[in-house]
């Protein structure tokens, strides 16, 4: 296009604009006239109802941790946890052991995976390793649960925990170590058979000795194991030769009880499980115990009712501040928010159990929970449960009754402790003025 042309186009154009605007009156426009209408944004907050429950189907086995121990922990009164765990006679690849073999000495190997208390200068571990004079049944263990320990000290020792990779190692009676030598040489049928090795020697009961103040936890499997060192003489009987043979707990049962004493704590009432209390002066929550918070949502019916046609634009669940942490303990990771009922149990979904599902998931569903995360910063758990919400609002899907359970309940002592006050549901909406 050349030169004359545009100009030619541009005065057609201003020409129009000018008739125009000759015709049409000026007026205002934008936010707060009469040509659009505006939307208002607001911000509420929901009142959460809060109580403490007990539950009482915490499984301790196959999770991959025994804890044992004891701690007098400033919130939940004195803890004590005690192991338990079956032991394997490796029937299969037991050596022959001549008559004239020697047995030097019997060691127990284990690692260290876990500490209550993480602080350099609560390292001490003091260990005890009794028999287990009850058979363990066929059934999923709980923290509730515990078998009968014998008086007979198996092994013992002293410790200080540097690290979570190395490999510990104690003595073992010889007493003990000598009577299960000799069985595996005179191929005694309690220990050419795992049933009736079972049987025979049903498993070990590990303690922390008097006077510890920390929570650990041994490593189940082949890094668990007794260890029988002896000598016999070599083909020429002109010397004698090293050997040795071990029994581990690769692929037996174990699991871990937990006892607590809350008297003198402020919750001190809570002794029946599954039962809510409502009067405690504080919310607790204690891992593998069970203690959890539970949570009433119930006061959106009337936010529901009273907000027709808002649009949610986002819900924002806050847990905290929670109160300063005992030093060297660290609270979980994230809550999850599981559904209950007036039972105050878990729902069970499968291989997991009913929760508010992540924003955009199907809120039925089971497979995609809602994690509240820790801000260390200013010590409070938030997530977005905005999809719930929106559910709940809009009356496809109700649900009142949560409890706040933790990550790794059944593997730590992790806790927490605030004011219940200090819950509140922050929800975002918009609406037409």
């Amino acid at each position: 296009m050349n030169l004359l042309v545009k100009i030619r186009n541009c005065g057609a154009l201003i020409m129009i604009l000018a008739i125009f605007n000759s015709c049409e009156k000026k007026g205002e426009f934008g936010i707060g006239t009469d040509d659009v209408v505006p939307v208002e944004f607001v911000s509420t907050d929901i009142s959460v109802g809060s109580s403490v429950v007990l539950l009482d189907s915490i499984r301790t086995s196959r999770s991959g941790r025994i804890l044992f121990g004891s701690v007098e922990h400033p919130v939940f009164g004195s803890l004590q946890a005690t192991g338990y765990v079956g032991l394997s006679a490796r029937t299969a690849v037991q050596p022959d052991i001549p008559s004239t073999a020697q047995l030097d000495s019997v060691k127990v190997n284990f690692k260290i995976g876990y500490a209550y208390d993480t602080s350099s200068i609560n390292r001490d571990l003091g260990i005890e390793i009794y028999d287990l004079v009850e058979e363990f049944p066929d059934t999923t263990y709980t923290s509730s649960n515990s078998l009968e320990a014998g008086s007979r000290l198996l092994a013992s020792g002293d410790f200080i925990v540097e690290d979570f990779d190395s490999v510990y190692t104690m003595h073992a009676d010889m007493t003990w170590g000598a009577e299960f030598f000799e069985g595996v040489r005179s191929d005694n049928s309690n220990f050419t058979d795992q049933d009736n090795f079972r049987d025979f020697f049903p498993g070990l009961v590990i303690k922390s000795k008097a006077g510890q103040g920390n929570v650990f936890s041994i490593t189940p499997g082949v890094t668990f194991e007794v260890v029988f060192y002896y000598q016999e003489p070599n083909a020429d009987n002109t010397d004698m030769v090293n050997r040795s043979f071990k029994m581990d707990t690769e692929f037996m049962p174990y699991f871990y009880n937990l006892e607590a004493d809350l008297s003198g704590t402020e919750f001190s009432e809570v002794q029946e499980v599954n039962t809510e209390y409502e009067n405690t002066p504080r919310l607790g929550l204690l891992a593998s115990l069970g203690l959890v918070p539970r949570l009433d949502l119930s006061e959106l019916i009337p936010f529901s009712e009273a907000n027709d046609g808002v649009i949610i634009n986002q819900a924002i669940l806050e847990i905290g501040a929670i109160d300063d942490m005992p030093d060297g303990a660290s609270p979980p990771n994230y809550l999850f928010l599981f559904f209950t009922d007036d039972r105050n149990t878990l729902i069970p979904n499968g291989q997991t159990f009913r929760a508010i599902q992540i924003d955009g998931a199907n809120p039925l569903g089971s497979s995609n929970p809602v994690q509240l995360f820790y801000n260390s910063e200013d010590r409070v758990y938030r997530g977005s449960i905005t999809s719930y919400v929106k559910s709940y609002y809009s009356g496809e899907f109700r649900r009142d009754q949560l409890l706040l359970y933790p990550s790794e309940m059944n593997l730590s002592l992790k806790s927490l402790s605030l004011s219940k006050e200090r819950i509140n549901l922050k929800i975002f909406y918009s609406e037409l003025r």
